[in-house]
């Protein structure tokens, strides 16, 4: 079992309610786990990093910066507490990853690693608004039917 955040009673989150309750239930359980899992450096930086552009170390941490401010109510994980360590931590294991290269000391999406780059940015895109459908993974290809 697993136990965080506030208790949801499902006789008073089924009051009222005909029908199916699963979707419902879904989505409020996956909107109370958004809210308390941690965002990490990783995500932070696929996050500005997947628009393809090249940027320095300097533009990358003005960026998380930015990503931090943008989301106050966010459980912002920092190693060592210090958002620039954070960045360092996060733009090495990308680069080690493959999914980012370093070339002048300019950082860029490396080409053919778009989806990986978008898997670790759709970690924390329920925290931005958005109506872009290419912000949802491509799941309905490889997803398993209800009930298999």
């Amino acid at each position: 079992a697993v136990s965080f955040g506030t208790p949801l009673s499902l006789r008073a989150f089924s009051k009222g309610t005909t029908g199916d309750i699963t979707v419902p239930l879904g989505r409020e359980l996956m909107r109370r786990i958004g809210d308390v899992v941690p965002v990490l450096p990783v995500p932070m930086i696929a996050w500005l990093m997947q628009d393809g552009l090249s940027r320095s170390r300097a533009e990358v941490e003005i960026g998380v910066a930015q990503i931090i401010s943008d989301l106050p109510d966010a459980h912002i994980h920092l190693p060592r507490n210090n958002r620039d360590y954070a960045v360092e931590v996060g733009l090495r294991q990308l680069t080690e990853r493959g999914v980012l290269s370093e070339r002048d000391g300019q950082f860029r999406l490396v080409e053919g690693r778009e989806d990986l780059c978008r898997f670790y940015a759709n970690s924390i895109r329920h925290l931005f608004p958005s109506n872009n459908s290419k912000d949802s993974a491509d799941a309905k290809e490889i997803s398993a039917p209800a009930g298999s």
